[in-house]
């Protein structure tokens, strides 16, 4: 036991009782033979290159007529005050934008900047009508047809059964629904199943 609290592995230790310790070690030895710090890397470069983006030339260019709503590791929703956005990404904006994904006889479609790295894409295509950000990966937003994207909740739980309109109420209410999900879990070695209610906007 002595052995064991003094080895400069030891994680963690409980006592069961008198005469019986569980002792948590750390390994001795660790391979690095995933490329974790070039991932790492790869992210902070992708949020460089998102600041670049806003700052020198979507700030640069409406001022405070700008105002960033959410952004993620690649993408940037933004509330631009203007008479016609689409003209102006055309005209201003043309270098930094991939547009080949929007309908040839869309005069918004150019394909010259197409498949190149670090430029923005088009996600919706058309104007987004309605947007809800409340935090991380925490959003819904509609467009055209009323189609909707909604974060991620439980495997298995319906997206479609959350409303963009329930969130927005919910929050205008400081009210907070929720819906019932099935978790499984491992915990101290011992398999469980559990039912439990989670919350969709936390």
């Amino acid at each position: 036991m002595e052995k064991n609290l003094s080895c400069p592995l030891l994680d963690y230790f409980e006592p069961i009782n008198d005469s019986l310790t569980i002792f948590k070690m750390k390994k001795p030895n660790l391979v690095l033979d995933k490329p974790i710090f070039i991932g790492f890397c790869v992210l902070e470069l992708s949020k460089l290159q998102m600041y670049k983006l806003y700052y020198s030339h979507f700030k640069s260019y409406y001022g405070s007529k700008c105002e960033l709503l959410y952004t993620d590791t690649d993408s940037l929703y933004m509330n631009i005050e203007t008479e016609d956005v689409y003209k102006d990404l055309r005209r201003n904006f043309k270098s930094i934008l991939d547009l080949s994904n929007f309908e040839r006889n869309n005069p918004m479609f150019d394909d010259s900047n197409k498949g190149k790295l670090g430029l923005l894409k088009s996600e919706t295509i058309q104007p987004i009508k309605e947007f809800i950000g409340l935090k991380c990966k925490m959003y819904a937003f509609n467009y055209g047809n009323t189609i909707k994207k909604l974060p991620k909740v439980f495997d298995g739980v319906m997206k479609n059964l959350i409303q963009i309109s329930s969130s927005e109420h919910a929050d205008m209410r400081d009210e907070d629904p929720s819906y019932d999900g099935n978790l499984s879990a491992i915990c101290f070695y011992m398999y469980s199943r559990t039912k439990l209610g989670k919350s969709f906007l936390s």
